[in-house]
């Protein structure tokens, strides 16, 4: 696949433009049709879809999102140090603390609880662990602003969804386990 061919590819029907790679995580039809609207050139999925544009059949959608993103956006995970923090209770204060104590010398970014942190923004988040299209978006952003340390917050459920899909992880710090979760977890 020739990667100069698109624009970017995303998850979000809504954020298709022209020559974009649609990436249908739960193969919804009704966002495919959005997507072919809206301009994208591929449409990736799990299951064969009958279409009158390319489209591409994939066992691990999360992967090949996570693959490309990188490809397209020119990403070279090398460039940055993960800190993935998870564990019952603690991930937000340990990740405060990290975050707070790193960038004393150097620039940091944030992802979890609180929302996505660096320098002086701060973006407002739904989940502690979001989706990997969000936190992808946030090494776009690390990037740009030449920022080399990435904390994350991973969840126990973000964890189980694979929303960490395709990171290298550099340094991975696990605060405790308890009860919670159980209906979850079992």
């Amino acid at each position: 696949m020739n990667i100069k061919n698109y624009t970017t590819i995303t998850t979000n029907s809504k954020k298709v433009i022209n020559n974009s790679i649609f990436v249908s995580v739960n193969n919804d039809k009704s966002h495919i049709q959005e997507a072919i609207n809206k301009g994208a050139s591929l449409i990736v999925s799990t299951e064969k879809i009958v279409l009158n544009i390319n489209s591409l059949i994939v066992k691990n959608i999360k992967y090949f999102f996570s693959y490309y993103y990188k490809k397209i956006h020119n990403i070279n995970m090398n460039d940055f140090t993960i800190i993935a923090v998870t564990g019952t209770d603690g991930k937000t204060t340990v990740a405060k603390m990290l975050y707070d104590t790193i960038t004393e010398r150097y620039d940091a970014l944030s992802i979890g609880t609180n929302g996505i942190y660096y320098k002086d923004k701060i973006i407002k988040t739904v989940n502690t662990t979001p989706d990997i299209e969000t936190i992808l978006e946030c090494f776009t952003v690390a990037q740009k602003e030449k920022i080399k340390y990435i904390i994350l917050e991973a969840s126990s459920e973000g964890l189980l969804a694979k929303r960490l899909t395709g990171l290298k992880i550099d340094v991975m710090i696990f605060t405790n386990l308890s009860h919670e979760h159980l209906n979850t977890h079992k």
